[in-house]
């Protein structure tokens, strides 16, 4: 008998697809529109910046410019929103939280920079404060010293010198406040002068003796 030979069929080996996935794309920064117009200037950051230190500045024009152009050069620092206190917005809360915050105190007035430095915190309290003080009263010198334990207070110098700010914006995003020692002298001269002007001239002795004594 002659014997048939069949040619066994290979099996088909299918390979996948080397279709490339689109790439996700991150949101892009939005802008928030406040309705106190040019004074207040806020960015939400993209996700692409979430391991950067988001910053808020708080000052007039002529301060915070210097600063901001010099972030646009820091790849670890994100300037977020810019507030000018002449023209504060009606709702903080609508502003994005800032890991920290460098707000300018004017020696002649600072009570609203504080007031504002205290919103900010209570709105994101793990938000890290700069102070940045241009002198500082005898009167306030007190309240100013309350604030040395949560508060980092520099003077106006340190935040015109970019190694020595970004030293003290990294310390306090860490939530370690800096107190410059500068800043440390003015306020133990003021609370001393608090203190004496409080506790008033000590009288003469003979000035005593004489009132003590009555009249011939």
């Amino acid at each position: 008998m002659r014997r048939i030979v069949r040619s066994g069929r290979r099996p088909r080996i299918r390979f996948p697809s080397r279709r490339r996935r689109p790439a996700s794309r991150a949101p892009d920064t939005q802008t928030v529109q406040a309705s106190a117009g040019s004074s207040v200037s806020a960015k939400v950051p993209s996700a692409i910046n979430e391991s950067k230190i988001t910053l808020t500045l708080v000052g007039p024009a002529a301060w915070r410019e210097p600063i901001a152009r010099w972030l646009e050069y820091e790849s670890g620092l994100l300037l977020s929103t810019e507030i000018d206190p002449a023209y504060r917005p009606p709702h903080m809360f609508d502003l994005p939280a800032s890991d920290v915050a460098i707000v300018f105190a004017d020696a002649g007035d600072p009570d609203l920079a504080v007031e504002l430095a205290l919103e900010l915190q209570a709105k994101n309290r793990g938000t890290g404060i700069i102070l940045v003080l241009s002198g500082v009263r005898k009167d306030m010198a007190r309240r100013f010293s309350a604030y040395a334990g949560s508060w980092s207070l520099v003077t106006s110098r340190t935040s015109a010198d970019p190694v020595k700010l970004s030293f003290v914006v990294g310390s306090s995003a860490r939530g370690m406040p800096v107190v410059e020692p500068t800043v440390k002298k003015m306020l133990e001269a003021g609370w001393r002068a608090r203190s004496s002007d409080e506790l008033g001239p000590e009288p003469m002795p003979g000035a005593a003796l004489s009132a003590a004594q009555p009249a011939a």
